[in-house]
């Protein structure tokens, strides 16, 4: 049998519970853990956050790559005009075309001069184009978006895994 302060205890914590759930303004203690539930959230806070984070550099890096897919189709094309007005003759491009770090990511571009053939039989050279990026694969997707099918390129762009791009121009 109980006695009457066992009784007046369980009264009590029965009253202050049913209060507490109908009341949530007065200071009452819970029983539980609420730190799980805390920490479960904070995790996948964090895993939203590197997604989000990661899908937003993917995009920095397409931004980049379609603003250097269109540098170098205006300097392709610039190179092109320069060879008409030097009679179809890419010898006589100066080597100063293309010079400085002025690129889409503030990295070095070089042109190299075609030159003519050494012997009367010999193969002449070609010009390149060298187009330096922050990364293999963005020189891996820009050498995509550069049409081998253009008249003044001479076989595909190319990087050989390198953050370098080569472009060749005949």
């Amino acid at each position: 049998m109980k006695n009457r302060t066992q009784y007046r205890t369980e009264t009590t914590l029965n009253t202050i519970e049913k209060t507490c759930n109908n009341a949530p303004y007065i200071p009452c203690k819970k029983r539980g853990n609420t730190l799980v539930p805390v920490i479960i959230a904070l995790a996948i806070s964090a895993l939203a956050t590197i997604a989000f984070l990661t899908q937003g550099a993917n995009l920095a890096m397409d931004n980049k790559v379609v603003v250097a897919q269109n540098e170098l189709a205006r300097i392709i094309s610039d190179w092109d005009v320069a060879k008409a007005a030097a009679n179809n003759d890419p010898t006589g491009i100066p080597a100063g075309f293309i010079t400085g770090n002025n690129s889409t990511y503030n990295l070095a571009m070089a042109y190299t001069v075609a030159q003519a053939p050494a012997t009367s039989g010999g193969a002449p050279t070609n010009a390149t184009i060298t187009y330096q990026t922050e990364s293999a694969e963005a020189c891996n997707a820009l050498s995509i978006k550069i049409p081998s099918a253009w008249a003044v390129i001479s076989g595909a762009p190319n990087c050989n895994n390198t953050a370098t791009l080569t472009v060749t121009l005949q």
